[in-house]
């Protein structure tokens, strides 16, 4: 290898050398010239190039790596891998040494880089750069679920209206009652519609939609909903749920439609006594409702969870 490199002056009016973040990294640059080989190829190996190019400065290795990454970056150089060891080649020497006579250079051991490497460039220390996150604009579902307008929409979409808005419920609660956080409102409403279909027998995929979700007791709209077995959701309204939730019934997914109908009647009924004043003339009489109240929350408990 000769003693040293042409440096032309249109180094000055370079295009990429004012691209390169610090003086450090245009400096390694010029001063990498005079030690590569014929092809234009020396060691990649940030200790190696401090050791070789950077003898007398006291530049430390992690800062020799980032000028050659910073280099790799702008296309001065590029950095690749061959038979385990860490190469740079500079891609325009050739041209920009007009006396450059392969017959007197020494034989080179450090091999080209390959056609691929050539084409994408590919650094071996990639910087760790922070990706900029846009922040959706979102609104609040309840006390604390979030969703952005596009998010609920593609819910929707998915898993249908009635199934998404019980879900939002069901996440408001869990947030509400157990402090659960979650990154993401949007992924956990969908992980939950597959746990909960999985859970029950069904398939994670969304069941067919319903334009008009209807009340399997009264007919009403339906509002809420619970899966049986097939993982079909079951809807009640609001006002049949609030009943069952009065005799202790929270998942109707897995009871007969007789069963679930019964216990609707009976929890009305005990909401009746609960919001009409009781007269001692119809003591017996609400006594007698209770009772049977009582009688058919025992005979529902007994048959539950049977098909």
């Amino acid at each position: 290898m000769p003693q040293g490199r042409i440096l032309l002056k249109s180094i000055s009016t370079s295009k990429k050398l004012p691209l390169l973040g610090t003086d450090g990294a245009r400096l390694l640059y010029t001063w990498l010239i005079p030690h590569v080989d014929v092809n234009g190829c020396f060691s990649g190996d940030p200790e190696i190039v401090k050791g070789k190019v950077f003898t007398k400065l006291r530049k430390s290795t992690k800062s020799v790596g980032g000028y050659l990454q910073n280099l790799a970056d702008i296309g001065l150089i590029i950095l690749y891998e061959a038979d385990g060891e860490n190469y740079l080649h500079i891609p325009d020497f050739v041209d920009k040494q007009p006396s450059l006579n392969p017959d007197r250079e020494a034989k080179t051991t450090i091999p080209m880089p390959t056609q691929d490497q050539l084409q994408t460039k590919s650094g071996l220390y990639p910087l760790k750069v922070k990706e900029s996150k846009v922040k959706l604009s979102k609104d609040k579902y309840g006390e604390f679920v979030l969703l952005s307008k596009d998010q609920y929409q593609e819910l929707v979409k998915k898993l249908t209206k009635p199934v998404v808005d019980q879900l939002i419920v069901d996440l408001n609660l869990g947030i509400g009652t157990h402090g659960y956080k979650y990154k993401s409102h949007y992924h956990v409403i969908q992980t939950w519609h597959r746990k909960n279909l999985k859970s029950k027998g069904g398939s994670a995929v969304p069941q067919e939609k319903l334009a008009t979700p209807i009340c399997l007791v009264c007919k009403a709209t339906g509002r809420w909903y619970k899966t049986d077995r097939q993982g079909k959701p079951v809807y009640l309204c609001p006002t049949c749920a609030k009943a069952l939730a009065t005799v202790g019934i929270t998942n109707w997914g897995y009871m007969k439609k007789s069963s679930i109908e019964k216990s609707v009647e009976c929890g009305k009924a005990m909401l009746a006594t609960r919001s009409t004043p009781a007269e001692p003339t119809h003591e017996a009489s609400v006594n007698d409702k209770r009772n049977a109240a009582a009688k058919l929350i025992a005979e529902t408990t007994k048959n539950f969870g049977k098909v």
